[in-house]
C-alpha cells in the first residue's frame, strides 16, 4: 500500500508537469544513462526483477544491482520502482 501511494503521487507529479518540460527532462535524464543503463531500465519498466534482467542481458547479479543503482542515482528517484514509473511516464521505456 505504500508503494501505491508513492506510485501514484509519482505519476501525478508527472502529468501535471506541462509537456514541453517533460520533453526536456526525458532528453536530459537519457543524456546520463549508458547504453546499458538503458537497457536496464526499460527492463526494469516492463516489471522485470533483477534475476530476470540477469537472463536477459547475461549479467552477474551484482552487475545488474551496480546498474539498477546507476539509474536510479542518475534519475534522481529514490528507487527501482520510481525509476520505473518516471520511464514510463516520459516515454523512456520501449
Amino acid at each position: 500500500m505504500v508503494r501505491r501511494g508513492l506510485l501514484e503521487r509519482a505519476m501525478s507529479a508527472l502529468v501535471r508537469a506541462p509537456a514541453d518540460r517533460r520533453d526536456h527532462t526525458a532528453v536530459s535524464l537519457v543524456a546520463q544513462l549508458t547504453p546499458r543503463e538503458r537497457e536496464v531500465l526499460d527492463l526494469l519498466a516492463h516489471g522485470c526483477g533483477n534475476r530476470e534482467i540477469c537472463r536477459e542481458l547475461h549479467l552477474a547479479e551484482i552487475t545488474v544491482k551496480k546498474h539498477v543503482q546507476n539509474v536510479v542515482q542518475k534519475l534522481g528517484v529514490s528507487d527501482r520502482t520510481s525509476a520505473a514509473v518516471l520511464a514510463v511516464q516520459l516515454g523512456l521505456a520501449e
